[in-house]
């Protein structure tokens, strides 16, 4: 490895300043009075943060603590008995139904996104080390190889059964799993009886319902290189996922390198947007469309969104702040309604609102 490649602490960055945005809210809105619990949990190589409220609260943690670690299980890549690890090492492989809902979602994305999602990314992702952090460039010839066994119409699934096309296609769920683990987590806290809590699970907040004085939680939306609040959105059983180029990268040679890689090329996208954040009911959507966003950019984002392809996810509804490179932004006109921008870091006159 070159002296100068480096990885970047920028996603350490992003998660503490969107923690800490979430939390300064909440604490100085709230009554001191309310029974307050928060955990930390490290599961599906990330940070998850959970801060529940009311009698419950404790009940709240424990439950969400179950089921992270569950899915956690359920869903690794290295872990022998999950069913990713038995897909990936098998040609046939039967799965968990929830498992094979996540699939099953994640391919109608990559349909409806031509691709811009593809969760048999994996080889080629696990090429560039961007799986287990050992970060390097392979030469041109290895991405050829791999993107043999990537693309999304070689793997289907019957009833709960992985088929693929062949036994070097893999998986990985990480773009859209996250997503769909939020959603599962607040259901469970929801059913301990607690109806005042925020997660976030290294890039995607979950609220579930309001703060304990009955308003809509606050969270921070980050800069393109995710040390800068720029703006804060009230949310209400909402999730909010943001997918963008800090949040793990490296340099060599003077070129930077990110995570986000294009399913056709095998190289990381080569986009004019520097993050985006999705909002919506189903985290799972959101999740995959933050990645396939990035990917498309954002006059094919626009156009998606404009002709409601969201719908034909059973998502009613989709927002959306895309913060492109050159520092403008483009934001749909409902969540701009309860959006206030940090106008040190964002001016009116850089934001579009379709």
């Amino acid at each position: 490895m070159s002296e100068d490649k480096k990885v970047s602490k920028r996603f350490l960055s992003f998660f503490i300043c969107l923690i800490m945005a979430l939390l300064s809210f909440v604490l100085t809105s709230c009554n001191s009075e309310v029974k307050t619990e928060t955990a930390e949990f490290f599961v599906f190589d990330t940070v998850v943060d959970i801060t529940a409220y009311g009698e419950n609260a404790k009940e709240a943690i424990e439950a969400a603590r179950d089921e992270l670690y569950r899915y956690d299980a359920l869903l690794s890549t290295t872990n022998e008995n999950s069913d990713i690890y038995k897909v990936n090492n098998n040609e046939y492989q039967e799965v968990s139904a929830e498992t094979a809902e996540i699939i099953e979602k994640s391919l109608e994305i990559s349909e409806l996104t031509e691709g811009s999602l593809d969760i048999t990314i994996y080889p080629v992702v696990e090429l560039w080390g961007f799986t287990g952090g050992n970060y390097r460039v392979p030469s041109e010839s290895e991405i050829e190889e791999a993107l043999n066994f990537v693309g999304f119409d070689k793997i289907s699934l019957q009833d709960n059964n992985v088929v693929k096309d062949d036994p070097k296609v893999q998986i990985d769920l990480g773009a859209t799993a996250k997503g769909y683990i939020g959603d599962k987590v607040a259901e469970a806290i929801k059913n301990a009886g607690c109806n005042s809590a925020v997660l976030s699970i290294g890039g995607n907040v979950v609220t579930v319902g309001t703060k304990p004085d009955g308003k809509d939680f606050n969270v921070g939306i980050t800069w393109t290189d995710g040390k800068e609040i720029c703006a804060t959105v009230s949310l209400k059983d909402m999730s909010a996922v943001t997918s963008g180029t800090y949040q793990r990268n490296f340099t060599e040679n003077g070129v930077f390198y990110h995570h986000i890689i294009d399913p056709k090329t095998g190289y990381p996208a080569q986009s004019d947007i520097g993050s985006v954040t999705i909002f919506t009911s189903n985290g799972l959507v959101a999740d995959g469309l933050s990645t396939a966003f990035f990917v498309m950019g954002s006059e094919k984002a626009v156009e998606f969104y404009e002709n409601e392809k969201y719908s034909e996810l059973g998502t009613d509804s989709l927002d959306f702040m895309i913060i492109k490179n050159d520092g403008t932004c483009i934001v749909t006109e409902s969540i701009y309604s309860n959006m206030k921008l940090n106008s040190d870091c964002i001016s009116e006159s850089d934001v579009t609102v379709i």
